[in-house]
Order: structure tokens, then sequence, then C-alpha cells
């Protein structure tokens, strides 16, 4: 069976779990992660140490709820995850959904009503202007400058 991964992640053809086993491999070493029960620890619990070792082995093919659930243990984009899954053919290239924050509130936020979804957005905007330790706040686009 042909496999290819696209080095810039456009193009996805039927990944393996192997190559799927790799891919985590990598991502684990680039975040320091060398035991199986580090991925346990960092999804609360939701992703058996035992599961992490069959996808690392390519024994096992991970779903799409897992590759939600990896992607914020790994914080990284769940996009990421489903393409390098093969849960995807091609890579979105809208940003909005690629950082799992923003893609759990668009979970949240669908089943709210247009009322509850307006009080969310001033909250959000209160919290985002309140200034409070606004020197230790990490912007999710990237780091928060400092207020003079």
């Amino acid at each position: 069976m042909f496999s290819f991964i696209d080095p810039q992640f456009t193009i996805c053809a039927m990944t393996t779990n192997e190559e799927f086993g790799r891919w985590l491999a990598a991502r684990m070493a680039e975040r320091g992660i060398e035991k199986f029960s580090e991925i346990e620890e960092r999804s609360n619990g939701e992703i058996p140490g035992s599961l992490v070792g069959l996808w690392l082995r390519g024994e096992k093919k991970i779903g799409d709820e897992n590759a939600r659930r990896l992607a914020r243990a790994l914080r990284m984009p769940q996009v990421d995850v489903f393409f390098a899954a093969g849960l995807l053919t091609e890579r979105p290239d809208d940003p909005v959904f690629s950082h799992p924050v923003l893609a759990d509130l668009w979970e949240i936020v669908s089943d709210m009503t247009e009322e509850q979804v307006d009080r969310l957005i001033a909250f959000a905007r209160f919290e985002a202007n309140s200034g409070v330790g606004d020197d230790q706040k990490t912007k999710i686009g990237g780091a928060r400058k400092p207020r003079r």
C-alpha cells in the first residue's frame, strides 16, 4: 500500500498505523515525554498508557475522540493529529479550529442559545481586558505584550 505524508502537511494519502506511531513518537520526543503514562497523566486518565503503546507500535488505529484527547494532551492543534492519523485527507487552511482550545470552545458554543453565546463573549472580552496579571497571560495566538 502506498503511503505518503507531505512534510508541509498539505496532502495525506492513507497514513498507516506505523507512520502515525513514528509521528507520535517524534511529537512526544519534542515535548520531552518519555513514558506512555505521561500521556495518560496529561489526558487526565482519558488515554490509557497501554493504548499509547499500541499506537506507537502501529498495532491500533486512533479514532476521532482519542485524536481530540491526544491533541489536548500534547497541547497541539487537533487538525495536526487528525491529519497525521489519516483521519483527514486534506489539511484545512482555516487556522480558527487549529488550536485545541478554540475547537473545544466551538464544541461548547454549538450547543448554546444565542443569548448564552452573547454572555460568553462578553465574559471572554471582560477577562481579556481585565489587566490582572497581564504580564503572565499568554494569548492563544502567541505571547501577550505587557501593558505600559
